[in-house]
């Protein structure tokens, strides 16, 4: 499951997503540079990169992925998270804002 978090755009032009379940770093592996195995990329760590052609933030919570990317660049990205994700049964959440994560954000 992944979740947009276009009302979590932040002020410096980045839209998030929070990324979550156990194919996401398969998923993710499709077009990242990183070595994403939890060993190598474990919670807690964050990393800029190239992602199909586009420059991420990819940030590990306890909950899942974050990854955010310039507001001009999102739409472009959002089409090939959900075009890579189809296969995998990974579908689009509702909106969510960083806060709203579970355990990961304010509270």
């Amino acid at each position: 499951m992944w979740a947009h978090g276009r009302r979590g755009d932040l002020s410096s032009g980045l839209v998030a997503w929070h990324l979550a379940g156990p194919q996401v770093r398969e998923v993710l592996s499709r077009a990242c540079r990183l070595d994403l195995d939890p060993e190598v990329f474990p919670a807690g760590r964050a990393a800029a990169t190239i992602m199909a052609q586009v420059a991420v933030i990819l940030a590990v919570l306890p909950s899942g992925l974050l990854l955010l990317t310039p507001a001009t660049t999102a739409r472009h990205l959002r089409e090939w998270l959900a075009s890579t994700a189809k296969p995998f049964g990974l579908v689009l959440r509702a909106d969510v804002t960083v806060a709203a994560l579970p355990g990961d954000g304010g509270t």
